[in-house]
């Protein structure tokens, strides 16, 4: 009479009770991984400049960041902005073809080259510290930053 009552009743209970220990520390650990893995995407520190590149950049206007804003719409016009330490704008660009797609045509191919090359002009005039640039997606985001490159 135990052995079927443990059989019937105990083991049956004790392997749900198990199951759901099991099942509730695996969607904790999930969490927490997945919290953690967020968290470090998205950590935000202070910008530091080391000593030795641009020294009188940091006496002569702090830290400055050029801030590239676009959207996928190729009927948007994108901007580039280079602010100051203290946020204020110090020069903007603003980009019209940014978004054109090169294949399409050569004129196309031309206009972003022109935006492009405006971006770059712009790097070498103000020497930015920082080039943020605001991505919809990766794929727009690696082909601005491969076309910027000095």
């Amino acid at each position: 009479i135990i052995l079927l009552h443990q059989v019937k009743f105990l083991y049956p209970k004790y392997q749900r009770e198990l199951e759901e220990i099991l099942l509730d520390e695996a969607r904790q650990y999930v969490i927490k991984q997945c919290s953690s893995c967020l968290n470090n995407w998205t950590k935000i520190a202070p910008y530091r400049l080391s000593n030795d590149e641009n020294v009188t950049s940091i006496s002569d206007a702090g830290v400055r960041v050029l801030s590239i804003a676009y959207s996928t719409d190729p009927d948007d016009v994108s901007y580039g902005v280079i602010l100051s330490s203290e946020g204020q704008v110090m020069d903007f660009i603003r980009l019209p073809n940014l978004m054109l797609r090169e294949n399409y045509s050569a004129d196309n191919r031309i206009k972003k080259e022109k935006d492009f090359e405006a971006i770059r002009k712009c790097i070498k005039e103000r020497v930015p510290d920082v080039i943020c640039i605001g991505k919809i997606n990766v794929n727009y985001k690696c082909r601005i930053s491969f076309s910027i490159r000095i």
